[in-house]
């Protein structure tokens, strides 16, 4: 069956109405498990073959989404414009965003599973390491490009570290007029609400925090070469006997119960179950490695935006580091 002649033939139905076929609903997720299918989706949606009455059927499925906006993209936010890395195709795409925001490279971003991206934090371009953090926090739905500003954050916060799990997203650290931030907060997706959680041990920024089981990893950061675990059901903090080359900005990703952390000229592999360092390479960083988003890994390699160089970079879990050159904030920031 053409997938494409199918959405074309849905797109005259009612969302409800598409939503509540239950053959639709079997081919939505058999979808999802084909690799081919999402080539062809993003071939002819870059194409421009697919309709926008079409696209707009996207959001429905949590699994179309997933595979179309985080699955292949990385994406970067600067103000009101929208930008997405392909890593099939190495390719960059810009969008200009219905609304304007305050989302710099200083702020956290985060696809969530019901079609939206979130935004948290961020800063007004000031030239202080500390200053001018903000409390501002942001959904935007790709496909139709709109943008809803949410309730701020109870503290100001710069280049800080979140982690969506089941409806809430939690919040650490960042840095604000004067320190780096040990505080964090929750917030509830539904109820569009912010709740205080428990101070860290330790006050941190520009890391990216990683999940194994019921715990939150918060891995290294600004000044800091420690890590601690956050337990979401019991509210605590502990230290893991794990120390990182440097107290500087870090990003990290998990496979399986693998820890790989990124710090300056270094990829680490820690193991989350003896807590133990696996092993160390050195890599080609140019400096603080850190990235405003969540890395992806795709045909075993781990994909993120490396704030400091501008650029998508790609490891392949030991043998290379690779820089692929996409977009430049500096130009972002001159068009939005």
């Amino acid at each position: 069956m053409n997938f494409r002649v199918l959405l074309e033939s849905l797109k005259w139905l009612p969302a409800s109405d598409v939503l509540q076929a239950g053959a639709v609903a079997r081919f939505w997720h058999s979808a999802a498990e084909s690799e081919e299918v999402w080539s062809s989706l993003l071939f002819d949606r870059s194409e421009g073959l697919l309709e926008p009455a079409t696209l707009n059927l996207f959001p429905t499925s949590k699994a179309l989404f997933q595979a179309l906006h985080t699955y292949h993209h990385i994406a970067v936010v600067c103000k009101s414009i929208y930008a997405q890395f392909n890593i099939q195709t190495k390719s960059t795409e810009y969008i200009e965003l219905a609304t304007p925001t305050t989302i710099t490279r200083a702020s956290y971003l985060l696809f969530l599973p019901d079609t939206s991206l979130f935004a948290c934090g961020g800063d007004i371009n000031s030239l202080s390491y500390y200053d001018s953090g903000l409390t501002s926090a942001y959904r935007i739905l790709p496909i139709q490009w709109t943008v809803c500003a949410l309730p701020a954050m109870a503290c100001r916060r710069r280049y800080p570290g979140a982690y969506y799990y089941k409806g809430n997203v939690y919040v650490f650290g960042g840095s604000d007029e004067t320190l780096y931030l040990a505080s964090a907060e929750l917030f509830a997706v539904a109820r569009k609400e912010w709740r205080n959680l428990p101070d860290a041990q330790v006050g941190r920024n520009s890391f990216t925090p990683v999940r194994f089981g019921l715990e939150i990893y918060l891995v290294g950061g600004s000044k800091t070469n420690t890590i601690e675990a956050f337990h979401m059901e019991k509210r605590v903090y502990r230290s893991v006997p794990v120390q990182l080359p440097g107290r500087v900005d870090c990003t990290s990703v998990v496979s399986g119960s693998i820890l790989h952390a990124f710090t300056m000229q270094q990829a680490l592999t820690i193991d989350l179950v003896t807590e133990k360092i696996g092993g160390s390479r050195r890599i080609p960083s140019n400096g603080y490695v850190w990235s405003n988003g969540q890395p992806l890994i795709y045909k075993n390699q781990v994909w993120f935006y490396y704030w400091h160089v501008e650029a998508i970079v790609s490891y392949d879990f030991g043998a290379k580091f690779v820089q692929h050159k996409s977009f430049e904030f500096s130009a972002l920031d001159r068009n939005s």
